[in-house]
Parts: C-alpha cells; sequence; structure tokens
C-alpha cells in the first residue's frame, strides 16, 4: 500500500488528513496512549464548563500530575 508494508494484525486507520498503518505489536501502546489523551480533554472540557479557562484547566492537569 504505497510502499508501506502491512501485516496481517495491523490496523489501517483513516481519517480526513489521511491514513496510516498501525503495526500490531504497537497497538496496546497506541491505544493506552489514545484513552489517556481523551481522559485528559475531557477533563479540560470539564474544567472549561464549570468557568475555567484552558490556561487554568491545563494548569490544574499539571498540577495533578506532580502529585
Amino acid at each position: 500500500m504505497a510502499g508501506v508494508l502491512v501485516r496481517p494484525g495491523d490496523w489501517i486507520i483513516g481519517d480526513h488528513d489521511g491514513v496510516m498503518v498501525l503495526p500490531d505489536e504497537r497497538r496496546a501502546e497506541v491505544v493506552s496512549a489514545a484513552q489517556a489523551r481523551f481522559e485528559k480533554e475531557t477533563r479540560i472540557a470539564e474544567l472549561v464548563r464549570s468557568g475555567r479557562t484552558v490556561l487554568d484547566a491545563g494548569r490544574i492537569l499539571a498540577a495533578a500530575a506532580e502529585q
């Protein structure tokens, strides 16, 4: 596929920006990172809805991560 090796078990992921191959051996790592990112962005959205700025939300999350 356009010079990229695709093996059984690999994931093909695409959106409006393009397509990528996720090798099977990296799937758990990438899924875990995506879940962590989703949880962080969800928490930021909650803080913004409660009246905080995005900058404040980032600071709150950074301080919580340091503890």
